[in-house]
């Protein structure tokens, strides 16, 4: 919900088990939110996150590769977790753009804090890229863990019907890389066909080992009545 007239804005969150029972619910307040004449943004906003565990989990997953991972276990329990956000976002109207900011607060029991950014170029309207990074700091009870996640982008717009997005994501936590291509061509309004291919690398020893590969064709039909 955003105020008429005002930039603040409220959303909420919740879900529910068959009984209407609170599983977890999400209420954010944005409470500063700034646009200047340039159409640049500054903001700060406030969430509160409710989120009922009945089985406990280990944060990262376990690797079986990677036996000397750091981890964390957070128990099963009722998390009430205060998390705060302020960024800076720059005009989609430049030919160079992005957004950078500061995410902190509660994090099941420890607290943790995440910096972001990425920047992007669009040159002309039939190509965009750029690169996100994010950093990511979770101080636990019993255990600190730091990762950095990268990634870079390149998205072909062919035509207004046909387009070609490439990603590839490295992972410090896991050390593995991804890539991710997906074309995509709408045949006709509500008729889409995409190619996917996606594939992961885990760097042992400097020497990259192909973890997983997978192909899709996708065809999404759309049907107006």
């Amino acid at each position: 919900i955003c105020l008429v007239g005002s930039e603040m804005c409220i959303r909420d969150r919740i879900y529910t088990d068959l009984d209407n029972d609170l599983e977890t619910g999400s209420h954010s307040f944005f409470p500063l939110v700034v646009k200047l004449g340039t159409d640049d943004e500054l903001s700060f906003g406030i969430t509160n996150t409710v989120d009922k565990i009945d089985t406990g989990f280990t944060i990262p997953e376990p690797d079986p590769n990677d036996p000397d991972r750091v981890s964390s276990f957070v128990p099963m329990g009722d998390y009430d977790m205060w998390n705060y956000i302020a960024k800076v976002k720059l005009s989609e109207n430049r030919t160079f753009g992005g957004e950078f900011g500061v995410e902190w607060g509660d994090f099941y029991g420890g607290d943790w804090v995440r910096q972001f950014g990425n920047l992007y170029w669009i040159p002309q309207k039939h190509l965009a890229t750029g690169i996100n990074l994010e950093r990511y700091n979770f101080n636990m009870p019993d255990a600190e863990i730091d990762s950095d996640l990268l990634s870079a982008y390149i998205v072909l717009r062919l035509n207004p019907r046909m387009r070609w997005a490439n990603t590839v994501q490295y992972d410090t936590l896991s050390d593995t890389i991804g890539l991710n291509s997906r074309f995509t061509w709408e045949m006709s309004p509500g008729k889409d066909l995409n190619l996917v291919f996606t594939q992961f690398y885990w760097n042992e020893r400097s020497t990259l080992e192909v973890l997983d590969t997978e192909s899709v064709i996708k065809g999404d039909l759309t049907f107006r009545f």
